[in-house]
């Protein structure tokens, strides 16, 4: 069984997310994409430190399907830190969050079960 530690899990997901970005680029949409027009799916949420509880404005969320590696992204973050990434197709989702301090990896994985709305709230700071 291979071990990665967070700093090896954070690299490998910025490397898909790299590799989707020129592969995908142009599916890759801050609203929706071929697939996820028909996709009823919606991940929303808050971004904020994790030092001090504070709103994150300007960060984008990046959410990566499972199944198809689509890499969908939200608006930059608001002022309040909030985020929204609607038209989602149904599945699995990795996150992450880009941020003028770097790329952060969220621990879990989103299930985002068709016509649902999910709520992630996301703590930027070191690995835990």
């Amino acid at each position: 069984m291979l071990m990665m530690t967070r700093e090896g899990l954070v690299r490998r997901f910025a490397a898909l997310l790299m590799v989707s970005f020129l592969i995908f680029g142009p599916l890759a949409s801050t609203a929706t994409s071929a697939a996820g027009m028909a996709g009823s799916v919606v991940i929303s949420g808050t971004v904020r430190t994790s030092a001090n509880g504070e709103p994150v404005a300007g960060a984008q969320v990046y959410a990566v399907h499972l199944d198809t590696k689509q890499v969908f992204k939200s608006g930059p973050s608001d002022k309040d830190g909030k985020y929204t990434i609607p038209g989602l197709p149904f599945g699995y989702y990795d996150l992450a969050v880009l941020d003028t301090a770097g790329l952060f990896l969220a621990n879990r994985v989103i299930n985002a079960p068709a016509g649902e709305k999910q709520e992630v709230s996301l703590s930027l700071g070191p690995p835990q």
